[in-house]
């Protein structure tokens, strides 16, 4: 066998959800299509001690585990937005049709006060051997999605964790693969503000962003590893940019009134088994601010708009059970 170097297809990113902080899973799901994993890194807290009658360092302590990257890729795999909400609730199938649904709503979804973790796999495949990490405990303080004109439905998000297993070289026995799902663009999408009236004209962009302020808790006098994590506020927020249409989002802004809800829908298009359908509805929107990218000479006029969401529920439906 030629040693060689080896490109991102000699490489995998794979994770399951956790039924408890820590203890593993098995890693059956990928991000999504086109996935990414950058600022991969881990650091253990190295600090330099040093003693008088000597300018040298004569010793290191070592502080908490701490490992980090970001995850960017194209949507397609709903199950990503138990990162934020926590598991889904899920019927029985109805001729063979799941319909999953994700909740910020206390009342209804209580595991929305805590943070759903999870176990992740990165394997690279190095020039003499692999490179095998297990990571436990992995949270989600941020995710990112957004989408404009002749673009994918891209999202990015931080993960970070305080627990890896020793690195090993040998990659999981069946990795997993995910031809159930679809790949998401602008050209699946519609967007509705509120959802009882028509799909919005000309939407050029739109970004939003859930911040669920999630942390690690390390525990005095045990290991350098993660013991736990919590959440904070839940802020959901956004950005819109549309061909301007009249007064009325300009009126609201200048009102300081609510929307009742913003619509965003991604579908192929088709129903049955084969339907692959994603719909947030952000309720209690505020609009905290609007404003235009210019007013220049045959340029199109597009106002955009800044908002806040209390409550968010996320549907899909497909033909896989988890």
């Amino acid at each position: 066998m030629v040693n060689t170097v080896h490109s991102a297809s000699s490489a995998l990113v794979a994770f399951g959800f956790e039924s408890t902080f820590g203890g593993g899973a098995t890693k059956t799901k990928l991000f999504g299509k086109d996935q990414k994993c950058n600022n991969l890194e881990w650091t253990n807290g190295q600090q330099p001690l040093g003693q008088v009658y000597t300018p040298e360092v004569t010793d290191f302590l070592y502080q908490k585990n701490h490992g980090g990257c970001t995850m960017e890729y194209v949507l397609s795999n709903p199950f990503v937005l138990s990162f934020i909400f926590g598991a889904p609730t899920t019927p029985a199938p109805s001729a063979g049709v799941y319909t999953h649904t994700w909740s910020s709503n206390p009342s209804v979804n209580s595991a929305i006060r805590d943070v759903y973790s999870a176990n992740m796999e990165i394997w690279m495949d190095g020039k003499t051997a692999g490179v095998d990490r297990n990571a436990k405990g992995v949270i989600c303080p941020s995710f990112t999605m957004k989408t404009g004109i002749d673009k994918p439905i891209d999202i990015s998000q931080t993960l970070e964790w305080g627990i890896e297993d020793a690195v090993g070289t040998t990659l999981v026995a069946t990795p997993p693969t995910e031809t159930n799902f679809t790949p998401y663009g602008f050209v699946h999408a519609s967007i509705k503000l509120p959802v009882s009236g028509g799909t919005i004209a000309a939407v050029q962009d739109i970004d939003v962003t859930f911040d669920t302020g999630a942390e690690l808790v390390y525990n005095i006098n045990a290991s350098g590893n993660a013991y736990n994590a919590y959440r904070k506020m839940l802020n959901m927020t956004g950005k819109m940019s549309l061909a301007v249409l009249d007064n009325t989002n300009m009126a609201r802004v200048q009102a300081r009134t609510e929307v009742a809800d913003l619509e965003v829908k991604f579908t192929n298009g088709l129903s049955g088994t084969s339907e692959r359908t994603i719909t947030f509805t952000f309720e209690g929107i505020g609009l905290s601010r609007l404003g235009t990218s210019g007013i220049s000479a045959g340029e199109m006029l597009l106002e955009d708009f800044s908002f806040q969401c209390r409550r968010c529920t996320a549907v899909a439906i497909n033909a896989s059970a988890s």
